[in-house]
């Protein structure tokens, strides 16, 4: 799913180059990581907070339309807190293997 930059499309893309930190930070307070509802979320309170802009306006209408392209669920995924991960589990393990080998030579 390469539309832009490795994303699905400009719109998840620029979203997440711009709220990274936000979504970062997020993952870690949210069981399992960031959720497609979190993430959009996120953004809908940075826009009402920052935004300042009548309803029914063109910038709300773009602001709506951006919105209404962005895969949250790609971003999510993104952000998942995976418990299992196969690489720095088999380096561990080849760590310890390493040290039971030396235990017995000094």
């Amino acid at each position: 799913m390469s539309g832009y930059n490795g994303w699905k499309n400009w719109e998840t893309w620029a979203t997440n180059l711009h709220f990274d930190e936000a979504f970062d930070d997020e993952k870690d307070y949210i069981e399992g990581g960031l959720t497609a509802e979190r993430a959009k979320e996120v953004v809908e309170n940075w826009i009402e907070a920052v935004a300042t802009y009548p309803t029914g306006s063109w910038l709300s209408d773009i602001i709506g339309s951006v919105m209404g392209d962005v895969d949250w669920h790609e971003i999510a995924e993104h952000y998942k807190v995976d418990s299992d991960e196969p690489e720095a589990d088999a380096a561990l393990d080849a760590w310890r293997d390493k040290e039971h080998e030396t235990d017995g030579e000094a």
